[in-house]
């Protein structure tokens, strides 16, 4: 949605400014993702990918509505990237950034112990109303999964370690409210779940002279620290299980970003020698 909302800025991008959605030709949309990269250092051919697809979905809707014939992000080619390999908290980093998010900001801490634990997306943690599914006694709530057009309800687990975090959550909400709102505290309204990049952004992300920790890993990296721990202490089926892959390979290739390092050690400390 940020993405579209390009196409009206007047300031930045004027070749497209009051144009009719109608008659918008493929050249001007590859002016408006042209701009992003003179206007923004940070903008990068993942971000590109990750623009078009946004724009896609919006045309496709117009498409539908019979607002235009096209959907003309169709035409608009995506960029190769490098896929690369996600960095995850050392011991020693997970540890200070605790405590750091302790003293800091107790609600976002709580938060983050949670959803460490919880094998869930903070998109779906941020849905979760105090409706009935959560489940304190039996250790489980339920989140909606959305995967392409694919809506299901799944099973989370509510580990020993954060449970009474869950019961103080559940203490403090009226019913219906969600768990996770304004401040990351029960309320009624919804929130947008891009403020919980930008508060690890802030508190870890930062150089130490400004506030953070000086941490250049993401929030997301925490599912990957916590699902490499699963897999090293009970095997990558019931880590996939957790997760909710349909298959252990997802998960492999995905999250346990370890798992190489440990083959690698493996055939290095195998003792097969040429010869021999």
């Amino acid at each position: 949605i940020n993405a579209a909302k390009l196409v009206y800025d007047y300031e930045r991008f004027s070749p497209v400014n009051e144009l009719p959605i109608k008659e918008l030709s493929l050249s001007k949309i590859y002016q408006v993702l042209d701009k992003c990269y003179e206007i923004n250092p940070r903008f990068t051919d993942a971000t590109y990918n990750k623009y078009r697809a946004y724009l896609s979905h919006v045309f496709k809707k117009l498409k539908r509505y019979e607002v235009i014939e096209h959907n003309l992000m169709l035409d608009v080619e995506t960029k190769r990237t490098i896929k690369k390999i996600r960095k995850t908290l050392t011991i020693e980093e997970e540890q200070l950034m605790n405590d750091h998010l302790y003293q800091k900001d107790y609600y976002f801490w709580r938060f983050m112990q949670i959803f460490y634990y919880a094998d869930a997306r903070e998109t779906e943690l941020m849905k979760i109303r105090h409706d009935g599914t959560v489940n304190i006694a039996q250790q489980y709530f339920i989140v909606e999964i959305i995967k392409g057009k694919q809506r299901r309800e799944e099973l989370k687990q509510i580990s020993n370690e954060v449970v009474h975090l869950w019961k103080e959550i559940i203490e403090e909400a009226k019913p219906g409210d969600y768990l996770f709102s304004k401040g990351l505290k029960p309320g009624p309204n919804a929130i947008r779940p891009d403020q919980i990049g930008r508060r690890w952004f802030k508190l870890v992300k930062r150089p130490i002279a400004k506030g953070g920790l000086g941490i250049n890993k993401d929030f997301r990296s925490l599912n990957h620290s916590h699902i490499t721990k699963v897999s090293t202490a009970l095997g990558i089926r019931a880590a996939a299980e957790s997760r909710g892959h349909t298959t252990p390979v997802i998960t492999m290739s995905v999250y346990d970003v370890t798992r190489k390092q440990r083959l690698l050690d493996e055939v290095k400390n195998s003792g097969v020698a040429l010869g021999k």
